[in-house]
C-alpha cells in the first residue's frame, strides 16, 4: 500500500513539474518581415520565458545583435519586457560571423509573462509578429495544381491570359504591394510592365493580353526579388508564393526557385523550367583584354556546361520536349548575346567574319520558338553585329551624308560638337579607308543628329527623310540579306533575323519598312508583316485616359490642370538625363511661372528618389513646382498605361485632360506653347532634353 502511494505522488509530482513548465518547439507566428531571425522554441515557467532565437544567414558572414531589439513586445497591451539574462557566446551590438553551417541559436531568458498572454512579438529589427503560445501548428498552403494545357499553333499566336495565386503567410506590412511582369511586344521593340496588384489576403490576379508567346520575368516589386515564366496566349498561369521559404532564400542570396509553386494550364512546363537551377551570367565583360579566340572559347565553354546541365535534368526528370526546348532557346540565346556582345564592346576592334559564321549559323537556323526566349537584348545585337556586310561598307555613310545634306535643306542647326562629327563623315575619302570606324561613326552621327532634330522639333521629320531616300548602290559584293542567306544555306530568311531586320529598321522609319518589306528586307514572316504594317499607320488624334485603375488614377492626378496645356514629366534622382532635362529648363520655368495656360507636373517614385536625396534636390531646382513622388505600385501602373521602361518620359495633355502624345519632348513642349501664343519667348541657350 505505501509503495503504491509513493508511486501516485511521484505520478502527481512529475504532472505538475510539466504542468509548470510549457515548452513550444516551432511556433507558429502570424507574420515576420526578415528572413536572418525566427523564434524556435518557447519555454514558460513560473520563474521564467525563455526565448531561443535561431539566426540563418550566409555562412563566414558577420550579423549583429543589438541590445535594443531583444525586448519581447505584448501586443494586447502594449507593454515591453525586457531580458533577465542572456545565453549566448557572443556580445552584443559586435559583429558575429556565422558559422559554416550557416545558423546558430542562443536563447533570452525574460521575467514569466502575465496570465492569458497568447501572442508575443518580438522588436521592430528582428520583426516577427503574433507569436503562438498555445502550442498551435501554422496550416499548410492550399496547394496549386497544373490543370489540362491547351496548345498553341504557333508561338506568334497573340491573345488574352490570366495570371492569378497568392503568398502564402502574406501580411501588408512585409511591403509587397505589387507584381509586375516584364511584357515583351519583339516585333515593335517595346517592353511593357504589367502590373498585378496584391490584395490585403495576399491574393492576385491580372487578365492581359499578350503579343505572343515568351519567357520572361516575374517580379517581386518590394524585395526585388524575380524568377522566370514561360507564358501563352489562350492559357492560364497560377502562382503559389511561400512568403517565408522565400524571404530565408533570400536573406542567404540563394535562388528564390524552391518558393514557387506552379498551377493552371501552364503550371506544369513551368514546373519544369523553374526545377532545372542554372545560372547564365554574362561574362563578355570580363573578357576586354582576352584574345577573341580565347573569349570566344570561354563563352562556348560555359555555354557547353549549361547545355550539359539541362541534359542531364531533362532526362532525369523525364520533362517534356517543350520544356526542354524552352531551357536550350534560353541558352542559346544568352550564348550567342554574349558573344555579340564581347565582339561589339569588349574586342576593341572589328573581328573577322569567320569569327561569327559558326554560332550565328546556329542560332538563326534554330527553330522560331527562339524568339520566345528570355534574351534581351539578342536582336539588337544581331541587328548591329559587325559581321553584316552592310555594317563594313559606304551604304551607311552615303544614308549619314545624304539625311545631313536633307536636315540642312530643312534648316536644322547643327552645334560645334555635331558640326565636327558631321565634317568627319563629309570628308572621308573612301569607303576602305573607314572599314574599321564605321560602325562607331554611323552610332555617333545618328545620335547626334537625333539631337539636333529634336532640338529644332523635327524629329517626325526623320522618318520623312528615310521614305525618300532613293536606294543606294553598295560597291560591296555582299548584302545582309545574301549574307544570312549563305551562312545558313536557305533562300527563305530565318524568322529570328526577320525580327533582327525590323529592329534595325523599325524605330523611325516604319513607313520605309513596311514599302520594302519583302522585296528588300525580306520580311514574309505574317506576324511581323501585321504588326509593322498596323504600327506604321498615321496616329489617330487625342485620345481619352482608359477607365482603368490606372487610367482613373492619371486622371486624379491630372485633374486640377484642367483647361490648360500640361506636360508630365516622370523623372528620378539617379537618372541623369531626367536631371539634365529639368535643370536645363529652370529658367524657362521661372520666366512664365504662373501663365494660366500651361501647367507642368513632375511624377518620380518612392524607390528611385529617396526622400532625404529628393527633399534636397527639390530645394534647388523644383521649389514651387507640381510634383508627386509615388509608391512603386503606382509608378509601375503609370509605366503600364503609357507603355515606357526607361526615363525621363513626357506625356502631353490637351486643355480637355486627354492624351496628345505619351512620347514627347521637352522641345517640342515649349514650341508648342509659343506657337499657340500662350508663351511669347523662350529663354536664351535654352537647353532640353
Amino acid at each position: 500500500m505505501l509503495k503504491k502511494l509513493l508511486l501516485v505522488a511521484a505520478a502527481i509530482g512529475l504532472t505538475c513539474a510539466a504542468a509548470s513548465s510549457k515548452v513550444i518547439k516551432s511556433p507558429a507566428y502570424d507574420f515576420r518581415k526578415h528572413g536572418i531571425w525566427k523564434v524556435s522554441a518557447v519555454e514558460q515557467t513560473k520563474d521564467a520565458t525563455r526565448v531561443t532565437f535561431k539566426a540563418k544567414y550566409k555562412p563566414k558572414w558577420w550579423i549583429r545583435v543589438d541590445t535594443s531589439e531583444v525586448f519581447i513586445h505584448l501586443p494586447e497591451t502594449g507593454e515591453v519586457v525586457k531580458p533577465l539574462s542572456y545565453d549566448c557566446d557572443f556580445k552584443f551590438n559586435d559583429k558575429f560571423v556565422m558559422p559554416e553551417s550557416g545558423e546558430h541559436e542562443f536563447t533570452l531568458t525574460y521575467p514569466p509573462l502575465p496570465k492569458g498572454v497568447k501572442k508575443i512579438d518580438t522588436g521592430s529589427g528582428w520583426a516577427v509578429y503574433g507569436i503562438d503560445l498555445s502550442g498551435k501548428k501554422k496550416k499548410s498552403p492550399k496547394a496549386v495544381k497544373p490543370t489540362p494545357y491547351h496548345p498553341i499553333k504557333t508561338i506568334f499566336a497573340s491573345d488574352s491570359i490570366t495570371v492569378s495565386g497568392r503568398i502564402d503567410g502574406y501580411d501588408p506590412r512585409c511591403g509587397i504591394n505589387v507584381m509586375e511582369l516584364d511584357i515583351k511586344d519583339i516585333a515593335l521593340g517595346k517592353h511593357i510592365p504589367v502590373a498585378i496588384p496584391v490584395n490585403p489576403d495576399g491574393t492576385f490576379k491580372r487578365h492581359f493580353y499578350l503579343p505572343m508567346a515568351q519567357l520572361t520575368d516575374f517580379k517581386i516589386q518590394g524585395y526585388e526579388k524575380y524568377f522566370p515564366v514561360y507564358l501563352e496566349p489562350e492559357n492560364n498561369l497560377e502562382i503559389l508564393i511561400d512568403y517565408d521559404r522565400m524571404i530565408e532564400q533570400s536573406a542567404t542570396d540563394d535562388p528564390i526557385y524552391p518558393a514557387i509553386t506552379f498551377g493552371g494550364s501552364m503550371g506544369t512546363v513551368n514546373e519544369e523550367i523553374i526545377g532545372c537551377h542554372v545560372s547564365l551570367p554574362s561574362i563578355s565583360h570580363t573578357l576586354r583584354n582576352v584574345s577573341p579566340a580565347e573569349a570566344k572559347q570561354r563563352i562556348l565553354h560555359r555555354s557547353d556546361s549549361v547545355m550539359a546541365v539541362i541534359d542531364e535534368y531533362a532526362a532525369q526528370k523525364n520533362i517534356s520536349p517543350k520544356s526542354a526546348q524552352i531551357l536550350h532557346n534560353y541558352a542559346l540565346a544568352d550564348r550567342t548575346e554574349d558573344l555579340l556582345s564581347y565582339a561589339g564592346f569588349e574586342s576593341g576592334s572589328i573581328l573577322p567574319q569567320e569569327f561569327y559564321t559558326d554560332f550565328l549559323k546556329e542560332v538563326l537556323t534554330a527553330d522560331s520558338t527562339i524568339l520566345a526566349s528570355k534574351s534581351y537584348f539578342l536582336l539588337n545585337r544581331l541587328a548591329f553585329c559587325d559581321a553584316l556586310p552592310e555594317s563594313r561598307t559606304d551604304v551607311n555613310v552615303n544614308v549619314m551624308r545624304r539625311l545631313l545634306d536633307a536636315s540642312r535643306e530643312a534648316g536644322v542647326e547643327f552645334n560645334e560638337e555635331e558640326q565636327k562629327q558631321f565634317n568627319k563623315v563629309a570628308n572621308f575619302e573612301s569607303p576602305d579607308s573607314i572599314q574599321d570606324s564605321t560602325q562607331q561613326d554611323f552610332f555617333l552621327t545618328m545620335m547626334l543628329l537625333q539631337q539636333a532634330l529634336q532640338r529644332a522639333d523635327k524629329m517626325d521629320y526623320l522618318t520623312e527623310i528615310y521614305s525618300t531616300l532613293p536606294p543606294v548602290a553598295s560597291n560591296k559584293k555582299e548584302t545582309n540579306r545574301q549574307f544570312i542567306q549563305r551562312i545558313t544555306g536557305s533562300e527563305e530568311l530565318p524568322a529570328l533575323w526577320q525580327f533582327a531586320v525590323t529592329a534595325r529598321n523599325g524605330r523611325y522609319n516604319l513607313q520605309y519598312l513596311v514599302n520594302d518589306m519583302d522585296s528588300v528586307h525580306g520580311i514574309t514572316n505574317q506576324y511581323l508583316i501585321d504588326h509593322i504594317t498596323e504600327a506604321a499607320q498615321p496616329k489617330p488624334g487625342a485620345r481619352k485616359l482608359p477607365d482603368t485603375p490606372a487610367g482613373m488614377l492619371m486622371q486624379r492626378f491630372i485633374e486640377p490642370y484642367r483647361g490648360k496645356y500640361l506636360l508630365v514629366d516622370f523623372w528620378d534622382i539617379f537618372c541623369g538625363p531626367c536631371r539634365a532635362g529639368i535643370e536645363g529648363t529652370q529658367e524657362m520655368r521661372e520666366l512664365h511661372r504662373g501663365n494660366p495656360g500651361f501647367a507642368i507636373l513632375f511624377i518620380c517614385s518612392e524607390k528611385g528618389s529617396p526622400l532625404e536625396k529628393y527633399n534636397a534636390y527639390v530645394e534647388k531646382h523644383l521649389k514651387g513646382e507640381n510634383i508627386l513622388r509615388l509608391p512603386e505600385e503606382q509608378i509601375i501602373m503609370m509605366r503600364e498605361l503609357f507603355e515606357f521602361n526607361g526615363i525621363p518620359r513626357y506625356i502631353l495633355f490637351n486643355p480637355d485632360g486627354d492624351v496628345v502624345d505619351s512620347d514627347f519632348s521637352q522641345h517640342g513642349f515649349w514650341n508648342l506653347l509659343k506657337d499657340k501664343g500662350i508663351i511669347n519667348e523662350l529663354t536664351e541657350g535654352f537647353d532640353y532634353y
